[in-house]
């Protein structure tokens, strides 16, 4: 399907869904403001099309009530909510469609980098479709020397400015996952893989904070004491979405989350000390402040050369 038919739809989609009940005459307006618009109307028999369309490909019902100027509205506007992978690709797609009918502010809207995303997504993405294996040669931050080996491409993650694979190992039959931004080469093969019945990668990743799935790290229930001002963010956006504020003072605020405390959440943790401070369990507790002794001693030490 033609790509820039596809913006169109998350464009109209869009602009439904943030207006909605709306009229056609105000969609023909908002039409003749976009980067698509070609001094051609928006047409009635051409809007009608593309609400078949938007129900063929992403599954929404586009209806109108029938009151006054006819107000279009999302009939399903729950199955959003219900999918994080449509979310993102509407904010995705609706963000770049702004951006592209706005050039002239170039210079003044700016965006985080994602590395590799343009190399090898595309690949691992239409490995994913056919089930087909995938031979990756792999560079980490351990070793000094890349592998080669084949793999199940299961899924795909995006965490803080990276992507990052879900697969199934061959070699030694173990899920991991792969940074996308330490892929060196990648082959797809002709051998095929059935992915295992009742595989969620939502479920897979549930108890995570980030991609380490580290299932020797048990899902604990992590309590936070947090600053008035960091709850206002952790309010706006969550660590995880089990996280619930079970207390809520003029100065601080308790958290709650059940995850897999693993080393990224720990890190994020770090990143927002003194404002956060672990209250449980007691060996997190432990291992950041003990972090945190380390980091005092380098700082309070003469810097090194």
């Amino acid at each position: 399907m033609d790509n820039n038919l596809i913006k169109k739809y998350v464009w109209l989609l869009d602009v439904i869904m943030r207006n909605q009940p709306v009229s056609f005459k105000t969609i023909s307006e908002m039409w003749r403001r976009t980067s698509f618009y070609d001094g051609k109307p928006l047409y009635e028999r051409k809007f009608h099309k593309w609400l078949n369309g938007i129900d063929n490909v992403f599954g929404f019902r586009i209806v109108n009530n029938r009151c006054g100027d006819y107000g279009y509205y999302i009939e399903n506007d729950d199955k959003l909510g219900r999918s994080e992978m449509m979310k993102w690709l509407l904010e995705t797609t609706a963000v770049s469609n702004l951006i592209t009918s706005n050039t002239t502010l170039h210079d003044r809207i700016l965006v985080e980098h994602m590395p590799s995303s343009r190399d090898h997504l595309s690949t691992i993405i239409d490995a994913m479709r056919d089930n087909h294996c995938l031979e990756v040669t792999y560079q980490s931050f351990w070793s000094e020397e890349e592998a080669t080996f084949p793999v199940e491409p299961y899924c795909v993650k995006a965490f803080k400015q990276r992507w990052y694979m879900l697969a199934h190992s061959i070699w030694d039959d173990r899920m991991r996952v792969y940074a996308l931004d330490r892929i060196n080469a990648l082959r797809r093969l002709d051998d095929e893989f059935t992915l295992p019945k009742g595989f969620s990668a939502e479920e897979y990743f549930a108890d995570s904070y980030g991609v380490q799935c580290d299932e020797e790290c048990n899902v604990e229930t992590v309590r936070l004491r947090v600053s008035n001002d960091q709850a206002h963010y952790l309010r706006s956006l969550k660590l995880h979405p089990s996280q619930k504020e079970v207390e809520r003072g003029k100065e601080v605020s308790i958290f709650e989350l059940r995850l897999r405390p693993t080393f990224d959440f720990m890190q994020e943790i770090l990143l927002h000390t003194p404002d956060v401070e672990v209250l449980a369990p007691q060996w997190l507790r432990d291992e950041v402040a003990a972090r945190i002794e380390t980091m005092n001693s380098i700082y309070k030490a003469t810097p090194r050369v």
